[in-house]
Order: C-alpha cells, then sequence, then structure tokens
C-alpha cells in the first residue's frame, strides 16, 4: 500500500487537516517514529 502523508497545496484552498500546513515537522514527527522503532520505510517490503 502506497499513501501520501502530506503534499504542497495551496495554503487558501486546504480545508482540513490543518496539521498539514507544516509539512517539515509532520516530516519530521515520521523521521523521529521510524528512528525509534529502528527502522526504515519499506523495511517489510521485499
Amino acid at each position: 500500500m502506497i499513501e501520501r502523508v502530506t503534499g504542497d497545496g495551496q495554503r487558501e484552498m486546504l480545508l482540513a487537516p490543518l496539521w498539514s500546513l507544516d509539512k517539515i515537522a509532520v516530516l519530521g514527527g515520521i523521521d523521529r517514529e521510524l528512528a525509534r522503532r529502528n527502522t526504515v520505510q519499506g523495511a517489510r517490503f521485499s
């Protein structure tokens, strides 16, 4: 499964989710969680 978590849309067109306005924070949070779990994106894909 592939899922888009965040993107680069026009701020004035965004209805939800508001957390997606801070793309750097979202990506940083994903990086921190992957590090905490000692894993990488795609680790279970073979």
